[in-house]
């Protein structure tokens, strides 16, 4: 990873446009679809006292094909951004 962001869908008012760009031709997004990018809703009950005032929180763990998907797109944008010199250095950048 070059910032550690993981796949998700960043919206547009956090991206900055430049002219570089990062060829994707080997990139295989095919199984990406919308409803990967969107929350799972719980709907809501109503807690008791004892629950309003638990601190534990329960983690869900990421799908075993999500991380696969993200490991493949990774090993194909590393590949991509390699090929370009100081492009590495230039994303993991900060700007600003």
């Amino acid at each position: 990873r070059i910032n550690g962001v993981p796949l998700r869908r960043v919206d547009q008012t956090y991206v900055i446009a430049t002219s570089t760009k990062v060829d994707l031709a080997g990139v295989d997004v095919a199984a990406l679809k919308d409803t990967d990018f969107a929350k799972k809703r719980v709907a809501r009950t109503k807690k008791s006292d004892g629950e309003f005032f638990k601190t534990e929180t329960q983690k869900t763990a990421l799908p075993a094909e999500r991380k696969d998907l993200q490991k493949k797109v990774d090993t194909a944008l590393l590949a991509a951004i390699k090929k370009t010199e100081n492009l590495e250095f230039y994303l993991g950048a900060t700007f600003g």
